[in-house]
């Protein structure tokens, strides 16, 4: 079970992470850094089976790909977003880190633009 694995390897970064801190902050931060780039990469291959399947159901529902392409591309921007936000709180930058969440919006709000548009149009053409 490799959530096991990606436990393992979490409870050992904080463990060490906590370790450094009592002595070298810098080497804490990039401890914590690198167990967390070490999960995302384990777990990578979820994603391209995640995007896989979405990819099949959106064939199997006749969906745009633009559409699906703009839903991926939002999850990104969150997942992204979200682990750059984490790392810039535990470096003591939560200003950095509110910043980064409200620009993760906007762009999130950008991306999703061409789908409302759309879904307004199909509205209006329904409408008498």
């Amino acid at each position: 079970m490799d959530i096991i694995k990606l436990s393992v390897i979490a409870v050992i970064s904080a463990i060490l992470t906590v370790f450094l801190k009592q002595y070298k902050n810098e080497y804490a931060l990039l401890c914590s850094l690198g167990g967390g780039i070490v999960l995302l990469c384990l777990a990578l291959p979820y994603m391209r089976d995640v995007l896989a399947e979405v990819g099949t159901i959106a064939a199997r529902a006749g969906l745009d790909n633009r559409y699906i392409g703009a839903a991926i591309k939002v999850i990104a921007v969150t997942l992204i977003a979200e682990c750059s936000a984490s790392l810039c709180r535990d470096a003591g930058e939560s200003a950095l880190a509110a910043k980064l969440e409200i620009a993760a919006k906007l762009i999130i709000l950008a991306l999703t633009m061409p789908v409302a548009t759309s879904l307004f149009d199909t509205i209006l053409s329904i409408l008498p």
